[in-house]
């Protein structure tokens, strides 16, 4: 990711490298709008990575980046925060961790890792080592948002002297027609 400055371009990459080492059922991958809503989804399994992810709990997801904390649930069934979440049920999720992705106390999204067999739960050292993941991949995601807005800045700083060159120039060819005007007057008049 050294040198992306797009987040979904981020969020592809540490998909599939959170998917790869933690061998989840799957990984879902979200960002979050200026307003905190879901503006992309990317999705990865053991076989491929997708955007748009399908159904997942976004309560979840949500929770972690509201509380701006991880969370783990070894079994979704005993957890009445989310057992009847529309998502989870229709996922047939049975174990997840979810991370937010932080960076100076924003959450920028989550990741949202599931397990759907019923054998196998995460663990707490699991989430630790997702959440510091996140936390990583948070201070990427914020890189990537200053040094946008700092391109932004620059381009704009550089049409702005552009325009005022431009517009230099034109007051000059100006000057230099009415100096020739007035020299052409002046002449005609004592003609």
């Amino acid at each position: 990711t050294a040198g992306t400055i797009d987040p979904t371009t981020i969020l592809r990459h540490l998909v599939a490298i959170l998917s790869d080492e933690f061998k989840p059922d799957r990984c879902v991958g979200v960002l979050l709008n200026d307003t905190g809503t879901i503006a992309k989804t990317v999705e990865a399994t053991q076989r491929e990575i997708m955007d748009n992810a399908s159904i997942f709990s976004e309560a979840i997801v949500m929770h972690a980046c509201k509380e701006l904390c991880g969370i783990r649930i070894p079994n979704i069934k005993h957890d009445v925060r989310f057992v009847h979440d529309e998502g989870a049920v229709k996922s047939g999720v049975k174990s997840v961790i979810c991370a937010p992705l932080l960076a100076h106390g924003k959450a920028f999204g989550a990741i949202l890792l599931e397990i759907h067999t019923a054998n196998r739960r995460w663990t707490d050292e699991e989430l630790e080592l997702l959440s510091s993941a996140c936390g990583h991949a948070g201070l990427a995601l914020l890189t990537a948002v200053l040094t946008r807005t700092r391109l932004q800045h620059e381009r704009l700083a550089a049409m702005g002297e552009t325009v005022a060159s431009i517009s230099h120039s034109v007051k000059n060819m100006l000057q230099g027609l009415r100096s020739g005007a007035g020299a052409i007057d002046l002449a005609l008049g004592r003609g």
